[in-house]
C-alpha cells in the first residue's frame, strides 16, 4: 500500500493519513507532501508523483524473498 498525503489537507486531516499508514504496516514508505492540500498534489508535483508511482509499481512487482 502506498500512502500519499498532503500535510495541509483540510478535508482529511494529515494526522488521519499518518495513523492509517501506521495501522496498515505498509512496507512501502509514505510520501508526506509538505504544504499540499487535498487535491493539489498531482497538479503541483506531477513529475515527482509520476516517479513515485513508478517506484511503487516496481516495488509491487518484486518477488518476495524466501
Amino acid at each position: 500500500m502506498f500512502h500519499i498525503h498532503g500535510t495541509r489537507d483540510e478535508t482529511v486531516p494529515f494526522k488521519w493519513g499518518s495513523k492509517l499508514y501506521t495501522i496498515s504496516k505498509s512496507k512501502f514508505d509514505p510520501w508526506w507532501v509538505e504544504g499540499a492540500g487535498h487535491l493539489d498534489i498531482i497538479a503541483n508535483h506531477e513529475d515527482e508523483y509520476l516517479q513515485r508511482m513508478r517506484d511503487f509499481f516496481a516495488f509491487c512487482e518484486q518477488k518476495p524473498q524466501a
